[in-house]
């Protein structure tokens, strides 16, 4: 045991340098833009409404909610269940008591010109088109003359969006820069030109497996809630007819648990997904079909079901956080995963080819097998016996 542990050890390493790029970011000390961000904090006074989005790191987190008085209001906007129970454990060590905590789809509910300053990441919002229109949000909310701060990395399109920021304010400048981060700054004119854009929608009618299915696709939502080809794989390989108990983990807009659910009416089908995005479209779309033996929930990996086995787990993990590519997600599938699956469930990955996730998983797994691929994707068949 204690081998197999050490070897495991140096599997999961080797995986984290994978994408070493992403470690500052991931880990708890602050990454670069959020440093750049605590510059500007004495800038903020006691009784402003400030609004965060995208801000993950307790330590920005906590300087801003000091550096405001009981007068004052704060706003923590962010898709990611997880980042947004972060800042509420880094909130806990402040007096502040005036925060709070929403998915950015909720900023439509506060009026025009509610705020001070805003502070927008830009690396936990991968989709353009979602990240502008949250930009914009900003701006329409921000008061007139008051302080936008847009950063993130330059390798990441920080400089492209700061081109968007100078023609949707009139004007922006690049007021810090370091260690490849930069943070562009605008002033609210005092006569809005932007436009508060709706999410972008789509319907389409899909036929998978002999089952028809109605799908509304978003931005935002990984592969805006369609059938990517990483996702249609998985759906061939999957076995899941003579299954009682089936997990969706990070289902996005729901499509691979919807369609297990029709090939397995008897079965209870659970999905979860940490986006709050994902998981209003995806119970959204399971409304749409009709589908009754099913249900989503809101969940950082596993912790939403802890106390519950299934026999069969179907995954695409995300190798991705925002912008930045990580396989540290897929290692809490992978583990949380192996403690949910009964001892003769089954457990199906569909993963780009060059990830190196069978060595890792052999260490966690009994069994571990391709059950379908091509020169892009492969499926792997995981068991504990």
């Amino acid at each position: 045991m204690m081998q197999a542990a050490v070897r495991l050890g140096r599997k999961i390493g080797l995986m984290a340098r994978y994408h070493r790029d992403t470690q500052s970011f991931m880990a708890n000390k602050l990454d670069p833009t959020s440093k750049l961000f605590l510059s500007y904090v004495p800038e903020l006074s006691g009784d402003q409404h400030v609004l965060l989005l995208g801000l993950l790191e307790a330590e920005l987190v906590s300087a801003i909610a000091n550096s405001l008085s009981p007068a004052g209001r704060l706003v923590i906007a962010d898709y990611n269940s997880a980042a947004l129970a972060k800042a509420a454990s880094a909130l806990k060590t402040t007096a502040f008591q005036q925060a709070k905590l929403i998915s950015p789809d909720q900023l439509g509910d506060y009026t025009d010109a509610s705020f001070d300053a805003a502070f927008v990441h830009i690396v936990p919002f991968p989709n353009r088109a979602l990240l502008e229109r949250l930009i914009s949000e900003a701006g329409r909310l921000l008061k007139p003359n008051a302080m936008l701060y847009v950063g993130g990395p330059r390798d990441k399109g920080i400089v492209s969006v700061g081109t968007y920021v100078e023609e949707l304010f009139g004007s922006a400048g690049n007021s810090q820069y370091a260690k490849g981060c930069r943070v562009i700054t605008a002033v609210r004119p005092s006569h809005w030109q932007g436009q508060s854009a709706a999410a972008q929608t789509e319907l389409i009618d899909i036929e998978l497996r002999g089952q028809r299915l109605s799908l509304e696709l978003r931005d935002g939502v990984f592969a805006r809630g369609g059938l990517d080809d990483g996702s249609l794989m998985l759906i061939e390989a999957m076995q899941v007819e003579e299954a009682l108990q089936i997990l969706d983990l990070g289902c996005g807009g729901g499509l691979v648990g919807m369609l297990a659910a029709r090939l397995a009416p008897q079965a209870q089908v659970t999905l979860l997904d940490s986006n709050l995005a994902a998981v209003e479209l995806a119970r959204a779309n399971l409304e749409r079909n009709q589908i009754n033996n099913a249900r989503v929930l809101v969940s950082d990996v596993c912790s939403a079901v802890r106390d519950q086995q299934f026999d069969t787990i179907v995954t695409n993990p995300p190798f991705h956080q925002g912008r930045l590519q990580t396989t540290d997600t897929a290692l809490r599938f992978f583990k949380e995963s192996a403690q949910q699956l009964q001892p003769h469930g089954k457990l199906f990955i569909v993963c780009n080819r060059f990830l190196p996730y069978e060595q890792v998983l052999r260490e966690i797994f009994a069994s571990v097998q391709e059950v379908r691929g091509d020169g892009r994707f492969r499926v792997l068949l995981a068991r504990h016996s």
